[in-house]
């Protein structure tokens, strides 16, 4: 069972390209 560190990464489950993606152009903005 591979589960991710944030609990986001639960609602963007298989989008870990856009997890990155997210982290990289504005870590901090969860929404």
């Amino acid at each position: 069972t591979k589960r991710d560190p944030l609990p986001e990464a639960t609602e963007r489950d298989g989008e870990k390209d856009k997890l990155a993606k997210y982290f990289s152009e504005a870590p901090g903005e969860g929404g």
